[in-house]
Formats: C-alpha cells, structure tokens, sequence
C-alpha cells in the first residue's frame, strides 16, 4: 500500500526522486521570492521562473546543452561531444585549423567558444594575428609569454578576446567576441 501511494504521489511515469527536485528547487527560488515552475524529466530539466518583478525566464538543460530565454534575449551553452562553433558565428573571426571546440556559447552581445589545437601557442599567435588584421581587425592590445597570449582586436563596434595558453601537448584558445549596442 506504501509502495502504491508512493508512485501515485510522484505522478506517473515520473520518479519519486524527479519530482522531490522539483519541489526542493521550486521552494528554493520562492525563498527569494521567485515563481518557479520546474520540471525534471529522464535528464532533462526545465524550468520557467517569474521574478517579483514579472520578468519571466525559461531554461531548459537537455544533455550538453543548456539554454536560456528571456526579455534580454536567448543564451546557450553546449559543452561536450555536442559543442559546435555556432552558425552564426563571424565568418571575419580566427579560429585554428583542426581545432576541437570544447565549449561554446552563444549570448545576445556575442559569443565564447573554447577550443584544443595540437599547434603551439606561438604558431596559434602569429596564425591568429594574421588573419584577424587581414580581415580588417585592428589590434588594440596584447600580453604575450612564452607559452601564453591576449590579444584583443577592435573591428567597427566589436571587440574580440583572444587567449592562448600553451600546455604539454595541446593548446588551449578562449575566443570571446563582443557586439557593443549602437
């Protein structure tokens, strides 16, 4: 009988330990005095919160992938065997050839992606610096070690981050590029 209500109270086809969550998360973000509705399903979990404001905010984290709505815009982020450059990602942008992307990001101002090369830092910073000045990009600053580099590039209103840093056998690259509103 313990069993049978058990199962009945966690809904059905959801698990007992999904639903308490929900619930643990939903009271959670009530302390702070947001409306939260919360679903966790199989992995996947959902979540649709009105501030006291009203603002309204939906995410939703399926597998390497998380995104996130609202009045400002969408944000996502994949991370994984699933990260991918974004398709809107500017063609004008470095990226090395072969380079796996490990991360990425996508938000209304810009992006991040984060990346492994097989080349050194010191071949990615001059590949790098070519590209982006030959693509109109004007170098604003840099920091360069021996195993490390910023570089940061200014094109009409984007700035773009560029930073290297060199390991035993791979090389680590944080692209970030930024719109600034006109």
């Amino acid at each position: 009988v313990l069993l049978a209500l058990c199962v009945a109270g966690a809904g059905c086809g959801k698990k007992a330990s999904e639903k308490i969550a929900e619930k643990m998360i939903e009271k959670s973000m009530a302390k702070d005095g947001v409306k939260g509705d919360v679903n966790i399903s199989g992995g996947n979990v959902t979540i649709h919160t009105t501030d006291k404001d009203g603002k309204k905010t939906d995410v939703n984290v399926s597998g390497d992938q998380m995104t996130v709505k609202s009045s400002e815009g969408t944000a996502v982020f994949t991370s994984g065997k699933s990260a991918k450059l974004p398709d809107n990602f500017p063609k004008d942008v470095y990226v090395p050839a072969g380079a796996t992307i490990t991360t990425a990001m996508t938000v209304p101002e810009g992006f991040n992606v984060v990346l492994q090369a097989k080349d050194n830092s010191e071949k990615i910073s001059v590949a790098c610096r070519a590209e982006m000045t030959g693509n109109g990009w004007k170098e604003e600053a840099a920091y360069t070690t021996a195993e490390q580099a910023v570089i940061t590039f200014k094109k009409d209103n984007r700035t773009a981050s560029v930073m290297i840093m060199g390991a035993k056998d791979t090389t680590q690259v944080n692209l970030t590029v930024v719109t600034e509103k006109k």
